[in-house]
C-alpha cells in the first residue's frame, strides 16, 4: 500500500513541475522575445514480479512501476514572429542569432528581445531592462532619427538629411543552445561566458539579419500550452485520486486487523 502512495506522489510532483513550467509560459505569451519551456518526463525504475504467490509466467513476468518524474524541462529556441512597430531601435532578428548587452559588472548575457531605446549620453540601451547594447554605440544628441541596416550598420539621419555611421551591431550564435542558462527577465547567460559564443555581423555565418522597426513575439502557442495544461491537470487529478483511494485501501486494512 505504501508503494501505491509512493508511486501516486512521484506523479502528483512531476504533474506540479509541469503545471508550473506551462503557467510560466502562458504567463509570458506577450513577453517580446520570450522562448517557451518544456518538460520531459520519464518512468521511474519498475522491477519484475517474481513472487512464489503470483501466477506469472517465467518469460514474461508482469512489471511494476515506481512512478513517474520531470527528469528535465529545456527550453524551445525556435522563432516567434516578427511584429511591426515601427520604431527605429525595435530591433528583430531574423535568424539564430542573439544580442548581448552588458551588465554592470561588466559580464555579457544574451536575449532574443530587440526593444531598444536611448540612453544615458545617448548609449542604446535594452528598453525594459536599461543594460547597453555590446559593443556599444551611441547617438548623437542632434540626430533627427536613426537608421539600423538588415546588415547591423547603426546610421544617424542628421537634421540636415546627411547619414552619418555610428557603430555595428554584432550578434552571438550559440553552437548548442542547450548550454544556455536563463538569467531572469528573459535574458540568458552561458556557463563558461559569452566567450564560448560565436560572434557574427548580422547576415553572415548563419545568424540572420536584423529587421528594423520589428520585435520578436514570444514563440509560445496560447492554444497549444492550454491543451498541455488540460492533459497536465487531469494528470495530477488522476494521481491524487491514486494517492487518496490508496489511503482509504490501507484504512480499510488497518480496520480489518484491529
Amino acid at each position: 500500500m505504501l508503494r501505491a502512495i509512493q508511486t501516486g506522489a512521484s506523479g502528483l510532483t512531476a504533474a506540479a513541475h509541469g503545471l508550473g513550467v506551462l503557467a510560466n509560459n502562458v504567463a509570458n505569451v506577450n513577453t517580446h522575445g520570450f522562448k517557451g519551456r518544456q518538460v520531459v518526463f520519464a518512468e521511474l525504475v519498475n522491477q519484475e514480479l517474481r513472487q512464489a504467490d503470483l501466477p506469472v509466467r517465467p518469460e514474461d513476468p508482469p512489471r511494476i512501476g515506481q512512478g513517474t518524474a520531470a527528469t528535465m524541462d529545456y527550453v524551445d529556441f525556435g522563432s516567434g514572429n516578427l511584429i511591426l512597430t515601427g520604431r527605429d531601435l525595435d530591433l528583430a532578428i531574423a535568424g539564430s542569432g542573439f544580442f548581448a548587452l552588458e551588465l554592470p559588472s561588466g559580464e555579457l548575457i544574451l536575449t532574443r528581445d530587440g526593444s531598444f531605446q536611448p540612453g544615458p549620453g545617448g548609449t542604446i540601451v535594452h528598453a525594459v531592462s536599461g543594460y547597453p547594447l555590446y559593443p556599444a554605440v551611441k547617438i548623437p544628441a542632434d540626430a533627427a532619427s536613426v537608421k539600423v541596416t538588415p546588415t547591423g550598420q547603426v546610421k544617424a539621419i542628421m537634421p540636415d538629411g546627411k547619414e552619418t555611421v555610428l557603430g555595428q551591431i554584432q550578434l552571438y550564435q550559440v553552437t548548442n543552445p542547450d548550454y544556455l542558462q536563463p538569467a531572469g527577465h528573459n535574458f540568458f547567460r552561458l556557463a563558461g561566458g559569452v566567450i564560448q559564443a560565436k560572434t557574427a555581423d548580422p547576415g553572415t555565418e548563419g545568424a540572420g539579419i536584423i529587421r528594423a522597426g520589428f520585435v520578436e513575439a514570444s514563440n509560445v502557442d496560447l492554444g497549444m500550452e492550454m491543451a498541455r495544461v488540460i492533459i497536465m491537470s487531469r494528470a495530477y487529478q488522476i494521481a491524487a485520486r491514486s494517492v487518496s483511494i490508496s489511503d482509504e485501501m490501507w484504512g480499510l486494512a488497518n480496520n480489518i486487523w484491529r
